[in-house]
């Protein structure tokens, strides 16, 4: 079973963008560095203690329209050169399962998924789909011919 992969982009103290690689129905962000005066404070008062907190519901944007975006660029900068040895299993379980999907996997409306070992595909779309996955993984060389685990 994969995980969502959720990316919460935060600038100034504040959530800018939740990407999800999955439906996710409601995100409840809690920001517990509110002033007193500031607009949108929910304020409650507990065994003495005031309390203070932003708490909003961010739009919540599929992971994949990050595609070429600065945030894309740096998540993708900050997980190169991993080598397949770093990833857990989950990791790894999730990986294969994507190439699988690349391969012979088709999605259906429901979020289903089907496969067929007969499935027609293309090498350049399937090339495409895996560097895409080996990308978010970090598992990209840093540069040309030097190796990713130092071998």
């Amino acid at each position: 079973m994969s995980h969502p992969k959720i990316v919460v982009s935060i600038h100034g103290g504040l959530v800018q963008s939740v990407h999800c690689s999955e439906q996710l129905d409601d995100l409840i962000v809690v920001d517990w560095d509110a002033e007193q005066d500031s607009e949108g404070v929910t304020e409650i008062v507990r065994e003495d203690r005031t309390l203070r907190a932003h708490v909003t519901h961010p739009i919540i944007e599929p992971l994949n329209r990050l595609a070429g975006s600065d945030l894309d660029a740096v998540i993708e900068a900050a997980n190169r050169g991993k080598s397949p040895v770093d990833l857990t299993h989950e990791e790894l379980v999730e990986i294969v399962t994507n190439v699988q999907r690349a391969l012979y996997g088709r999605e259906h409306e429901d979020g289903r998924w089907s496969y067929n070992a007969d499935k027609q595909w293309s090498g350049g779309d399937v090339c495409e789909a895996v560097a895409e996955v080996l990308g978010r993984f970090g598992l990209v060389p840093d540069s040309e011919g030097e190796p990713v685990d130092g071998q």
